[in-house]
């Protein structure tokens, strides 16, 4: 009873929070706030101009090559915000340095699911660069109907195109601008009815982007792309982190009924993981984790059967190595904790609310942390869930459940051949306005 008391009376109350004229670490209705062992209960209105919202769009291209900052120019108005441009950064890191230069893996490229168009594009031409060929495939129609799989989140069509438009045709277009029509072959039709082209060039590929947003969808890629992925290629599956759970869903179950052990997951901003096609969290003559084993079963050296990975809460393999290692991500990271170190002091000194600065800094400052987190340092269960809490207010601005029966109503669009100035979706938010808490 003291519970359901307390539980009706924030809902009749919308969840009130502290007077708004209180600072951090000053009483405020009798009470000492955000001490270091208190989670603050202010959070600014969302979406807002600091952390993690200022290490998206424009703020990592001081810290690209030029050649990456010119491809990046070429495809930023066809690509959704968040996560441009760590969508692009990232795989581009891997694909560099993993799959083209240290040890060339063979096969051409593919994306399944081409949304605004920028990730095919500006893939299509690294294939290019270096005589591969790319696969676009979509249905150019939006998404088919969700299944029970699927939680409540996306209705049948959304992502389709406004009525009127072609946007196959608009997408062949791009293709022709963006001087790929040499590389690019594109398939159009839902996944699970579509087949591969018989082209020799598409018996082999050493990496594939997923980006289809549900169960069924990744389970039908998986099953048109998997025996055709070399060992060592990469099969990246977008939106894995995400309230549809589709996506994760579909994974497990293709590993369990096609694979028999689950795969390792390289987690990748912001939503994605890396697949590595034979990397297993059980690999022969492998380096167990650091740190004592609380499991005297699983013994030690080389007759030992813990796995090389640590299990997370949630079943799954995860690893923070590919993430880690971008280079541009932890220095754009850098100033944005910086940027909210700055404007937290300036308030403070000129005797203003920062309150509502307090949890931004610190998931900012957490966030720097578990980047330079060292690979070699014991890593724990629970990791995942230390990487997912930094990025609270991204995740939290994207839930869309809806208590209507049936859910919401109106379908998300893409126009490819839309007018575009910048990446779809960004957040317009300036620095000079202060932060308005919830």
């Amino acid at each position: 009873m003291v519970f359901r008391f307390w539980l009706i009376s924030a809902l009749v109350s919308g969840g009130s929070s502290q007077d708004g004229s209180c600072k951090a670490g000053e009483q405020c209705n009798g009470e000492n706030t955000y001490g270091p062992n208190d989670v603050p209960k202010e959070r600014p209105r969302n979406p807002h101009h600091l952390f993690p919202y200022d290490i998206f769009g424009e703020a990592a291209m001081p810290f690209l090559d030029e050649i990456m900052r010119t491809e990046i120019t070429h495809v930023q108005q066809y690509c959704m915000f968040p996560p441009y441009p760590w969508s692009l950064v990232g795989y581009d890191n891997l694909i560099s340095h993993d799959l083209l230069h240290s040890a060339p893996i063979e096969g051409s490229f593919a994306e399944f699911g081409v949304g605004e168009g920028g990730t095919s594009i500006y893939f299509a031409r690294k294939a290019k660069m270096y005589g591969r060929k790319f696969l676009s495939v979509d249905s150019f129609a939006g998404l088919p109907k969700p299944t029970e799989s699927d939680n409540q989140y996306f209705l049948e069509g959304d992502y389709g195109p406004p009525k009127g438009v072609d946007n196959h045709k608009a997408f062949l277009e791009l293709v022709d601008r963006m001087d790929v029509n040499d590389t690019v072959t594109v398939v159009k039709g839902f996944f699970g009815d579509i087949a591969i082209p018989d082209d020799p060039a598409f018996e082999k590929f050493a990496f594939v982007h997923l980006d289809s947003d549900l169960y069924q969808s990744i389970y039908d890629s998986f099953m048109k792309i998997w025996d055709r992925v070399v060992p060592g290629g990469f099969v990246i599956v977008d939106d894995y982190f995400h309230f549809v759970q589709g996506p994760a869903r579909a994974v497990t179950d293709f590993f369990r009924d096609h694979v028999g052990e689950p795969p390792v997951l390289f987690v990748l901003p912001v939503h994605a993981v890396l697949i590595v096609k034979g990397m297993s969290p059980c690999p022969k003559n492998a380096q167990a984790p650091v740190g004592k084993s609380s499991r005297p079963d699983w013994g030690e050296g080389a007759t030992a059967t813990r796995p090389a990975f640590t299990r997370a809460l949630d079943g799954n393999f995860y690893s923070f190595q590919a993430l880690r290692s971008i280079e541009a991500l932890h220095r754009t990271v850098e100033v944005s904790v910086a940027r909210v170190t700055a404007e937290y002091e300036e308030r403070r000194q000129k005797g203003q609310p920062v309150h509502e600065l307090e949890r931004v800094r610190r998931n900012a400052e957490s966030f720097l942390g578990f980047l330079r987190y060292p690979a070699t340092a014991p890593q724990s269960s629970v990791d995942l869930y230390r990487y997912l809490a930094s990025m609270e207010d991204v995740i939290d601005l994207q839930e869309a459940y809806d208590c209507r029966a049936g859910g919401r109503q109106t379908k998300n669009e893409i126009n490819i051949d839309r007018d575009r100035s910048g990446p779809s979706n960004i957040v317009n938010a300036q620095p000079s306005e202060p932060l308005a808490s919830e």
